[in-house]
């Protein structure tokens, strides 16, 4: 047993490097691809992601069945993961990225995470104005003589409405750092 789920996980480590190549490669039909017909569509990334749905339901010790119910909890999980503290995303943003939560399962299936790119997107341009924002504080002194609230629990933190809310939050967090340091 012990021999079997590892080569399974050596093939789905070795099916996902490869299924990571130039953009250009992918539009090039393959020899093979030429003779089949035009209405099978396998993808790398489609393929890839059914071994990953065949290796969690069949695999994993929990043995969860990839559905509606799992693309809930895994879209919580994700939101988490990419933006723990709430430092980056906004309430409209997650707001944004809610219209995927019933939809990881669809997307795994089908090899194409929309919600991915998306985040990716938003995230990109989150830490663009953080970036901007921190480097503007950082070029002026600290005012500590006026008093600031900062919750440093990041699970009982919420996510702001505004961008300038979100700056407050920077703010409010790198003079924490300057006075713990």
């Amino acid at each position: 047993m012990f021999k079997l789920k590892v080569t399974a996980l050596v093939l789905l480590i070795s099916t996902s490097i490869f299924a990571f190549t130039k953009k250009e490669e992918e539009d090039k039909p393959s020899t093979l691809g030429a003779l089949v017909s035009s209405q099978l569509s396998f993808t790398k990334e489609k393929v890839l992601g059914n071994i990953l749905k065949g290796a969690l339901e069949n695999m994993h010790f929990v043995k969860k069945t990839i559905n509606d119910d799992l693309s809930e909890e895994s879209f919580k999980m994700f939101i988490e993961r990419i933006d723990y503290g709430k430092q980056f995303l906004l309430k409209g943003d997650v707001r944004d990225l809610k219209a995927f939560e019933e939809k990881f399962d669809d997307e795994l299936k089908d090899g194409n995470l929309a919600v991915i790119t998306k985040a990716s997107e938003i995230l990109k341009s989150r830490i663009k104005t953080v970036e901007s924002h921190v480097n503007k504080i950082l070029k002026k002194p600290f005012d500590f003589t006026k008093e600031d609230n900062f919750q440093t629990d990041a699970k009982k933190r919420e996510f702001v409405r505004t961008e300038q809310q979100l700056k407050d939050r920077w703010s409010k967090m790198l003079k924490l750092d300057v006075l713990t340091e």
